[in-house]
């Protein structure tokens, strides 16, 4: 998820990658990122949210946000599902 919205380096890249991408977190991953589509990420957003709560603040919904809020803005969020390639 791109909580800073579609007009960040990392979204360009992967976007112009079709989805290629590396993981760092100890070792190097391959891995791929697949677009999730703006209609499906309300659901997807509300739990990163309730997982996160303090990542709201970079979100424009309000505290608690219906799906329905959350659909409004979901064109605005790209969120990413993110597979092995192993």
């Amino acid at each position: 998820m791109s909580m800073l919205g579609p007009d960040v380096n990392w979204v360009h890249n992967v976007r112009a990658a079709a989805g290629h991408a590396v993981l760092r977190h100890g070792e190097r991953e391959a891995v791929r990122l697949v677009e999730i589509a703006p209609g499906l990420r309300a659901p997807v957003l509300q739990e990163y949210l309730r997982r996160a709560p303090l990542a709201r603040a970079h979100l424009p919904v309000r505290p608690g946000a219906p799906l329905t809020e959350l659909a409004a803005v979901a064109d605005r969020i790209p969120v990413f599902r993110v597979l092995s390639v192993r």
